[in-house]
């Protein structure tokens, strides 16, 4: 079966729709929700539903099973800003694909009234529960008749919102710790549900989010309820991306952690790794001449650098913007060649350009070669990264002959009218990760 033939399965009711207007009126219609239909017992908010029917995934062939079983990944809470239309418990949804509009949701998680209550009372110390329009709510409707997380009066109440004080100060102190360390199961977690593009978007645990945000946690782990199809589908366009690679793996390590189970070559995170901790750039321009998958533009963008990057493949650069929509990032992608480009992007400067290994290929192509000092000549750079092997282990130079990496340095040192050579990496297969200043 095709992955545009891809089978989704629905399952029934325990999704609240709309719930996150307000988490605390979606938490009073999830429970009565769960009192009709004979649930012994409610969960709070932080600790997610009690036990109940399990939803499989389905996934269409050649896409690892494992990939949409395991359903444990670690985030930064700073990710997840946005609610899902439709509340999936993680008691009964569990790495489902399930289709629908619940991920075109607008409601932003840090405008819900748990978030507010949670920052007033406990990150800013400014007024005391009661004074919440979350604690109201909660408590309008345990008067009413209702038994809200096994609250039965606002002496109940007042009770748990103590003890979720606790629990802030607790994190805050102590640290974070996952519901498998406090209980030895994963049912409590924060729970997040991934929409068509990839977004990370609120299904369950608010309490767990709102202190981990507010804390300013860099991560935390959360589990998958639910995965829309078109996303399961391009997690498939990207397996069988890899599998059609010579190696069996993708060129670099893919930075969205739902896509971490996909095979890829490693060596290209030591070579970014290596290039952040030499330049400590925190701001700047980077040209990106071979985009690739983006692993240097994900990781330089995060430290606050504006990125260019060019990619010749029309597969490789559709794959490109959709991995860079996916992480909200905002780096260009030109999917054409840097040789043929002279438009505003070529005349910037730039504080550091990507040549890995986009240039070695083009010195021993007569016309290509022309183009290539051309474009060197018109290049403002302050530094030049790219990649260089040994003449032994360098399939394009001559027997005899000088590597074709020691050719490319002179001519790029020539051309961009760069003076120094610094290696920054040894790589495990021979390579060398060279920096030209």
């Amino acid at each position: 079966m095709d992955s545009e033939e891809l089978e989704v399965r629905s399952l029934p009711a325990p999704a609240t729709e709309g719930a996150c207007r307000n988490v605390s009126g979606g938490a009073l219609q999830r429970t009565a929700r769960f009192f009709r239909g004979g649930a012994s017992a409610i969960k709070s908010l932080l600790h997610g539903l009690g036990p109940g029917k399990r939803g499989a995934g389905v996934s269409p062939p050649g896409l690892n099973q494992d990939s949409l079983r395991d359903t444990s990944l670690r985030l930064d809470p700073a990710c997840i800003k946005i609610c899902s239309a439709t509340e999936f418990s993680y008691s009964y949804y569990r790495g489902v694909v399930h289709p629908g509009d619940w991920d075109l949701s607008k409601k932003r998680f840090d405008r819900l009234d748990v978030f507010h209550a949670f920052k007033t009372v406990c990150k800013e110390r400014a007024r005391p529960w009661q004074e919440t329009s979350f604690y109201k709510t909660t408590v309008a409707a345990i008067e009413s008749g209702q038994e809200l997380w096994g609250c039965r009066n606002k002496d109940d109440f007042d009770a748990r919102c103590g003890a979720l004080t606790r629990l802030f100060e607790t994190i805050e102190l102590d640290g974070y710790k996952s519901q498998r360390e406090l209980v030895s199961q994963g049912d409590g977690e924060v729970s997040v549900a991934i929409g068509r593009n990839g977004e990370f978007l609120f299904s369950d645990g608010a309490h767990r989010l709102c202190i981990a945000k507010l804390l300013g946690l860099s991560e935390i782990p959360v589990v998958v309820t639910v995965r829309h199809p078109e996303w399961v589908q391009f997690k498939e366009q990207l397996a069988h991306y890899a599998r059609s690679q010579p190696s069996g793996a993708l060129s670099q390590p893919l930075t969205h952690p739902d896509l971490a189970s996909i095979p890829a070559d490693q060596e290209s995170s030591g070579q970014v790794e290596a290039i952040v901790s030499r330049l400590g750039l925190t701001s700047g321009r980077v040209l990106d001449l071979g985009g690739n998958l983006g692993l240097f533009c994900h990781r330089l963008e995060e430290l606050g650098l504006d990125c260019v990057a060019f990619e010749g493949d029309e597969q490789a650069a559709r794959i490109l913007s959709k991995l860079r929509d996916a992480e909200k990032k905002r780096f260009v992608v030109r999917q054409s060649s840097f040789l043929s480009d002279d438009d505003d992007i070529m005349r910037q400067e730039y504080d550091l350009v990507l040549a890995m290994k986009s240039l070695r290929p083009l010195l021993h192509e007569g016309a290509q070669l022309d183009s290539l000092t051309s474009f060197l000549g018109r290049l403002n750079a302050r530094r030049v990264a790219l990649e260089a092997r040994a003449a032994d282990q360098d399939p394009l130079a001559s027997e005899g002959n000088a590597s074709s990496s020691d050719e490319l340095v002179a001519l790029v040192m020539r051309e961009v009218g760069l003076s120094r050579v610094e290696c920054l990496l040894e790589g495990e297969k021979g390579g060398r990760l060279l920096l030209l200043s």
